[in-house]
């Protein structure tokens, strides 16, 4: 990431802090978490098979970690 796109990011994340609402844990999850899972989940074409304790797909475990990254970049963290 270049130097002027860090910092108007890191710029962007001080200002949310800063002025952005207060809300409590489970508002942050419902409002912001919640969907942005739901979204993912589709995009990514994540499914789950309950009878799989653990997967042993590389393909699935590529997109759970782009996935995951995708949702630390866009609704950061509480």
């Amino acid at each position: 990431m270049e130097k002027t796109k860090v910092y108007d990011y890191m710029r962007s994340v001080l200002d949310k802090a800063e002025n952005g609402p207060v809300l409590e844990e489970k508002d942050w999850d419902r409002q912001y978490i919640n969907q942005s899972n739901k979204d993912l989940i589709v995009k990514y074409d994540i499914k789950w098979d309950k009878e799989t304790m653990v997967p042993a797909e590389d393909a699935l475990a590529d997109r759970l970690f782009e996935a995951g990254m995708e949702l630390a970049r866009e609704v950061g963290v509480y």
